[in-house]
C-alpha cells in the first residue's frame, strides 16, 4: 500500500509485502478518539478533549526537513480519521470500499455508531439547525508556562454553563501540581488579543512618524534610537531627541502635537 500511512498502522518490515501492520500504541489512540466522538457526538468537543488529553496525529518528516503532525488534532483531521474505513480493515477507492489485507483496529458496531452520528451532524449543518458553536480555543499550541510545559485547553460545566481554561499540560491526568497554571480562557484570550492590537497600533504610529524621511537618513536611526534609550539623561524635548537621532529639525515630521519650531 502506497501513500501516507494512516494513524494506527505502519508499513510491513518486509518491503516487498505491500500491506499494513498494526501500531498498537497508535491504534489505542484511534479507539480512544472513536469512543470520545461516540460519547460527545461533536467534532468541536472531540477537538477540545483531544487537545486536553494530548494525543497527536501521525508524525511525518519530509525530505526537506518539514514536519507534519507535531501539533494537536484539528477538526478536519479528526473527521477524516473517523470517516475513513481503513480502521475497519477496508480500503476506499473513489466511492467504493474493498476488503484490505490489514486487520481492523475498530469494532464494527462502534464504527457504525460513529458514522451514523457524523451523517446526522452533516444533515443538521445542511439544514441550518446546528446549535451555535462554542468559542474555539484559538491559542491552543501557542502558549507555555514558566517551565516550558504547553498550556492545554479544557473546560468544566456548572449549572448548565461552560467555563473554559488553559492549564499546564502536566495537570491533565497527572495529578495536582501547585506550580501548574490554570488560567481562565476568555480573560487570557482578551489579554493576548489586546496586546497584539496595541502592538499593531504602535507599529502603525511609528510608521506614520517617519513617513517621508529619506532612506539615507533612516539608515542609522535604528541604532541611534537604541543608544538614546539607554542614556540616563534622556532629553524630553523632541527637537533635542531629533537632533541626537540625526533628523534635521527642519524636516517635516508628522506628530500628534505641534512640532517645535
Amino acid at each position: 500500500m502506497g501513500g501516507s500511512l494512516p494513524l494506527g498502522y505502519d508499513r510491513h518490515s518486509v518491503p516487498e509485502r505491500r500491506e499494513l501492520v498494526v501500531n498498537e500504541t497508535e491504534a489505542e489512540t484511534v479507539r480512544t478518539l472513536f469512543r470520545l466522538y461516540d460519547k460527545f457526538g461533536s467534532l468541536r468537543e472531540l477537538e477540545f478533549e483531544a487537545a486536553r488529553l494530548g494525543p497527536r496525529p501521525k508524525m511525518v518528516v519530509y525530505a526537506s526537513g518539514r514536519r507534519r503532525g507535531d501539533g494537536p488534532f484539528r477538526r478536519g483531521q479528526l473527521h477524516y480519521l473517523l470517516a475513513n474505513p481503513i480502521c475497519l480493515g477496508q480500503i476506499r477507492h473513489r466511492d467504493r470500499t474493498w476488503p484490505g489485507q490489514h486487520p481492523a483496529i475498530i469494532d464494527a458496531d462502534l464504527l457504525a455508531q460513529v458514522q451514523e452520528k457524523l451523517q446526522a451532524a452533516a444533515g443538521k449543518r445542511r439544514g441550518g439547525t446546528r446549535r451555535r458553536a462554542s468559542p474555539a480555543a484559538w491559542l491552543v499550541g501557542r502558549l507555555v508556562d514558566e517551565t516550558g510545559d504547553r498550556l492545554t485547553p479544557t473546560h468544566t460545566t456548572k449549572g448548565g454553563r461552560r467555563y473554559r481554561y488553559y492549564v499546564s499540560n502536566r495537570l491533565v491526568g497527572g495529578g495536582p501540581d501547585p506550580a501548574g497554571w490554570r488560567l481562565p480562557a476568555p480573560t487570557l484570550e482578551r489579554a493576548v488579543a489586546g496586546a497584539i492590537g496595541r502592538h499593531l497600533v504602535a507599529a502603525a504610529e511609528r510608521q506614520a512618524v517617519v513617513t517621508g524621511i529619506p532612506a539615507t537618513l533612516l539608515a542609522g536611526i535604528g541604532e541611534r534610537t537604541i543608544a538614546l534609550g539607554r542614556r540616563p539623561d534622556l532629553p524630553s524635548d523632541w527637537s533635542e531627541q531629533a537632533r541626537l537621532l540625526g533628523i534635521p529639525a527642519c524636516h517635516p515630521v508628522r506628530c500628534s502635537s505641534p512640532c517645535p519650531p
